[in-house]
C-alpha cells in the first residue's frame, strides 16, 4: 500500500517496501561518497492501491531518514495490509478529508476510521440535503437550517462545517480519537478499547482480532477463514483480556458468541466498579454458556459486593473481589456430586537391579500390558505425589479457567486394570453436570497435566519394584487418547 524512496544529494534514489529497516536501507546504499552520512538522506513515502488516493501520489516529502520515520512506515503499511476492502476505502476517503500532516497523524487516522460516522447511501450533496432535511432524527448533523429548502443547498453546507467525503457506499464523517502520541507504536492490529482479543492462525501467520468487531470485519474474516458461520469457529485461543476475564469467560464459546458478549461487555461496563461486579458474579454463577453470562449481566444491579464478612448477606458467595450475593434471585449451585472418570493409555521405562542391587544402565520399554502387575506400587506412588495442601481437591486447584473450577470439585489421578492393561485415570468430582465444553476444556487440562504438569514430574520420579525402578509416563505423543470410562468399556465390548 506504500512504499518509499531514500534520496541524497549525490546519489541517486533507492526504493523500498513493507517491511524494511534502517540497517536493509544503509546496507542496500551503493556509496558514492563516503563522507555523507546515511541519516542525511531523506525520505519520500508514495501511496499505492489507496482508494481516493492517486497512485503515486507522494503523502510524505523530504522527511529526515531515521530509524522512527521507519518505524511508522512500516506500521502504516501494515496496518493498510490488514484491513478489509470496506476499511480501506474508509482509510483512502479519511487521508482525503484530513490530508494528515505527519506519519504520526497517519497513524492516528488508521485508527480513527472505526470511530467514524458513516452514513450509507449518501453519495451527493443532493442526498445529503435530503437526510438532512427529512431523516436526521438524532441531530447529529446539525446546521443552521433558517431558510433552506433546497437539498443540494443544504447538502454543502453539511459538508463545510463537518468536512466529510462521499465514498462510493457513503458520506463519511471522520471523529478525532489520538491513539499514538509519537513515542510508542501500539501493536498495528490493536484496538485500545476491545476487552478481548482472538489470536488466529492463518498461512502459518498469527492475526489479533479484536472484539467486538463491526460487521465489516466480521464478514471479512468469515472470508479468510473460510467458514459459513463464526458462530461454530473455535479454531482460536484468547491471547489477551481486561484483567481477569480470560478466566471468567464460559468454557467452548465460539468466535460469534464472544463477540456479541465483548460488545455487551464494551457497552455496559464504564467504570472499574462494574468490572469488579461483573467479574465476580461470573465466577459466582459460573455460567456455562455465554447466553446466561449475558442474562447476570443484564440483572447485574441486582448483584451486592462486600469486602467485609459483617456486611454481607447469609447467602454471600466468597470471590476474589470480595463476597457476592444478589438481592432479587439468589444464587444457585448444585450441591450434588457427579463422578467422572477418564481413562489414558501408561507406559514405562524400566531399570533392573542387578544381583548386587545396583540399578542396570540399560533402559527397557514396558507397556500397559507388563505394568498390569505393578498396580498397587503405581497407585501408593501417585497417593505420595500430592502434597498436603491438595488433600482435598488434588490437581482441580490448577485449573485456569475459574468457572470450570467453581464446578470442579476435585481431580485426583490414579491407575486401574481393565481388560489385561494398567490404565492412566482421573477421577473427578463435579457439582453438577458439565456442559459439552466444559468437558472439552477438562480434557484439555488434564492433557496438558500429563504432558507437561503432573505426569511430567511423575515420570521424573522412580516407582520402586521388587525388580527394579519403574518410571511410569502418563503421557505418549504417539499412541496418546484420553476417553470416558464410559466410552472406552463401552468400545472395548
Amino acid at each position: 500500500m506504500f512504499k518509499i524512496h531514500v534520496h541524497y544529494k549525490s546519489r541517486a534514489t533507492f526504493e523500498f517496501g513493507f517491511p524494511t529497516t534502517l540497517e536493509r536501507i544503509k546496507d542496500s546504499v551503493c556509496w558514492t561518497d563516503r563522507s555523507e552520512p546515511i541519516e542525511s538522506g531523506q525520505v519520500n513515502v508514495y501511496a499505492e492501491r489507496i482508494p481516493y488516493v492517486k497512485d503515486g501520489e507522494c503523502l510524505y516529502c523530504r522527511l529526515p531518514l531515521s530509524e522512527k520515520v521507519v518505524e511508522e512506515f512500516n506500521f502504516i503499511s501494515h496496518r493498510t495490509e490488514c484491513m478489509s476492502a470496506d476499511q480501506l476505502e474508509k482509510f483512502g476517503a479519511a487521508v482525503c478529508i484530513k490530508k494528515p500532516d505527519t506519519l504520526a497523524d497517519m497513524v492516528n487516522l488508521s485508527y480513527n476510521i472505526e470511530h467514524c460516522r458513516f452514513y450509507p447511501d449518501l453519495l451527493s450533496d443532493h442526498d445529503l440535503g435530503r437526510y438532512i432535511l427529512m431523516k436526521n432524527f438524532n441531530n447529529e448533523l446539525r446546521i443552521e437550517l433558517a431558510g433552506i429548502q433546497d437539498f443540494d443547498e443544504a447538502g454543502y453546507r453539511c459538508r463545510q462545517k463537518y468536512g466529510g467525503c462521499f465514498t462510493r457506499k457513503g458520506y463519511l464523517v471522520l471523529t478525532e480519537e489520538p491513539f499514538y502520541d509519537g513515542k510508542q507504536l501500539p501493536d498495528p492490529e490493536y484496538e485500545i478499547t476491545s476487552p478481548l482479543v482472538l489470536t488466529v492462525v492463518k498461512n502459518r501467520k498469527s492475526h489479533n482480532i479484536y472484539l467486538p468487531a463491526p460487521d465489516v470485519n466480521l464478514n471479512f474474516w468469515k472470508e479468510q477463514l473460510g467458514v459459513e458461520s463464526l458462530n461454530d469457529f473455535r479454531d482460536f485461543y484468547i491471547s489477551h483480556s481486561i484483567d481477569g476475564l480470560k478466566e471468567r469467560l464460559p468454557c467452548g464459546s465460539s468466535f460469534g458468541e464472544l463477540n456479541h458478549l465483548a460488545a455487551k461487555l464494551k457497552a455496559e461496563l464504564d467504570n472499574e466498579q462494574k468490572w469488579q461486579l461483573c467479574l465476580a458474579a461470573f465466577e459466582a454463577e459460573a455460567p456455562a454458556s455465554v447466553e446466561e453470562s449475558v442474562r447476570i449481566m443484564e440483572r447485574l444491579d441486582e448483584y451486592r459486593l462486600k469486602e467485609c464478612v459483617e456486611e454481607t448477606h447469609k447467602d454471600a458467595v466468597l470471590t476474589p473481589f470480595g463476597y457476592l450475593w444478589n438481592e432479587i434471585h439468589p444464587i444457585s449451585f448444585p450441591k450434588d456430586m457427579e463422578a467422572i472418570r477418564l481413562f489414558s493409555p501408561l507406559s514405562a521405562t524400566f531399570f533392573a537391579h542387578d544381583g548386587w542391587e545396583y540399578t542396570s544402565d540399560m533402559p527397557q520399554e514396558w507397556d500397559s500390558f507388563e505394568l498390569m502387575g505393578y498396580e498397587d506400587e503405581i497407585r501408593e506412588a501417585l497417593d505420595r505425589e500430592l502434597p498436603a495442601e491438595e488433600s482435598d481437591r488434588g490437581l482441580a486447584l490448577y485449573l485456569h479457567n475459574q468457572l470450570l473450577g467453581r464446578k470442579v470439585y476435585s481431580m485426583f489421578p490414579t491407575v486401574e486394570v481393565w481388560k489385561e492393561k494398567l490404565w492412566g485415570v482421573l477421577e473427578v468430582k463435579t457439582y453438577g453436570g458439565l456442559s459439552p465444553g466444559e468437558m472439552a476444556v477438562l480434557i484439555d487440562e488434564w492433557e496438558g497435566q500429563c504432558s507437561d504438569g503432573f505426569g511430567e514430574g511423575f515420570e521424573q520420579r522412580p516407582v520402586s519394584i521388587d525388580l527394579g525402578e519403574l518410571y511410569v509416563s502418563f503421557w505418549n505423543p504417539y499412541h496418546f487418547q484420553l476417553q470416558t470410562e464410559q466410552e472406552l468399556k463401552e468400545s472395548q465390548e
